[in-house]
């Protein structure tokens, strides 16, 4: 068994590596575990949210079902960093 804790900003990365991460990476004896951290990062005036854009997005609601929906193997396809992360994490010993 391996455990793995991952720092993340907010509880839609929180829910993303629980949801998303765990549950493909459980079955592989790799157990991912969000940590939660406060950032001083602030939105400055370059930053435009999809909740700017539309007053009904949650983005922890939306955020995890859009991830669900697109699905793990499409965004590892679509990001090769990505994919290189979570490939360095199914390869950890």
């Amino acid at each position: 068994m391996i455990r793995i804790n991952i720092v993340v900003e907010g509880h839609s990365e929180e829910q993303f590596v629980r949801d998303i991460l765990g549950e493909y990476l459980a079955p592989k004896g790799i157990y991912i575990y969000a940590r939660r951290v406060k950032t001083g990062r602030k939105s400055g005036k370059d930053y435009i949210s999809l909740g700017s854009l539309y007053p009904y997005y949650d983005k922890v609601l939306h955020g995890s079902l859009i991830s669900e929906t697109i699905g793990l193997k499409k965004l590892r396809q679509e990001s090769p960093h990505f994919d290189q992360w979570i490939s360095r994490l199914e390869n950890i010993e």
